[in-house]
């Protein structure tokens, strides 16, 4: 059932999924590093980094909703699940246990707070474009004029716990 979900997810969601990014758990006290060789990004802040160097270090810094495999197939990353029975309407479940690097759990509440961010016109995030497909983009980000709103309403936010 995987297969296929990403030409179905529309390519502002699959960008959502990749640029609405956090950093994994874990958190012990010992410090390690590495060297990553690359270009550098034209920003650190994934819903504002959409060229190739951007999104080839930002996957490096942030864990995603989803990653894809060897054979090019989407896996779950921080994603639970992500399921649609209509294609249209998207339910998004989080792994819980994720946490920011300065130790603040991730929650859905992240995620909708940050993709608000980069879809609301006045921030002119280059990613901003992605979230045009979405009904309410015209609100957040109009062709002409100032703004009707900062965010979508259409995105809901879950109030079950497991």
């Amino acid at each position: 059932m995987r297969r296929g979900i990403l030409p179905r997810l529309g390519a502002g969601a699959v960008a959502m999924a990749l640029v609405a990014s956090c950093g994994g758990g874990g958190g012990g006290e010992e410090e390690s590093s590495f060297s990553l060789q690359g270009c550098e990004p034209k920003h650190f802040i994934p819903g504002h980094s959409t060229e190739l160097c951007g999104s080839q270090m930002l996957q490096y810094m942030y864990t995603g909703l989803i990653s894809f495999d060897e054979k090019n197939e989407p896996v779950n990353r921080m994603a639970e699940s992500i399921e649609s029975d209509d294609q249209k309407v998207w339910t998004i479940k989080i792994k819980k246990g994720w946490k920011f690097h300065n130790g603040e759990d991730v929650t859905v509440d992240s995620y909708i707070g940050a993709w608000n961010a980069y879809a609301y016109g006045p921030h002119a995030y280059d990613a901003n474009y992605f979230f045009e497909k979405i009904e309410g983009y015209g609100e957040t980000s109009p062709l002409e004029g100032d703004p009707k709103a900062r965010s979508f309403p259409a995105w809901r936010r879950s109030t079950t716990t497991r």
